[in-house]
């Protein structure tokens, strides 16, 4: 059984196991994960959340965050994934719901987020959450 995290702090150890999941979320990315991680945790508009078995091992994390506007506050979550040996056992769908909350809790009257037509399973995980998407692919979830 996995349990779902909002991450305030990361020991390297962790900042690993998010590392190796990050080429199943984008294969073609380079960047410094730990530099980028520790922008995420410093930012008080982000929520870093991961899913962890019960030995502590990370399988998935979500990335959401706060967009201040003139008409409120809005909620994205621009990434989520969960390694491919743990997929179809509700962890996206925990992450998901997980981060809608954090984002809500924190102000935010709907979150978005985008998905590429050709992630089926994802697709259709963030259909049950949010309904159809919009014609440019974004899902809405209000508050």
């Amino acid at each position: 059984m996995t349990h779902i995290d909002t991450v305030t702090s990361l020991a390297p150890e962790e900042m690993e196991q998010i590392a190796v999941l990050l080429p199943q979320l984008m294969p073609d990315a380079e960047c410094d994960v730990d530099a980028n991680l520790q922008t995420l945790l410093d930012s008080p508009t982000s929520r870093l959340l991961t899913a962890r078995l019960p030995d502590d091992q990370i399988v998935g994390f979500a990335v959401g965050n706060l967009v201040p506007k003139i008409v409120g506050t809005e909620g994205r979550i621009n990434d989520v994934v969960v390694d491919e040996g743990y997929r179809r056992q509700g962890i996206g769908r925990a992450l998901c719901e997980r981060t809608i909350e954090e984002l809500i809790s924190a102000g935010a009257y709907k979150v978005e987020w985008h998905c590429k037509p050709e992630l089926i399973a994802a697709n259709a995980l963030y259909r049950s959450l949010a309904g159809p998407p919009t014609g440019t692919g974004t899902y809405k979830f209000y508050a």
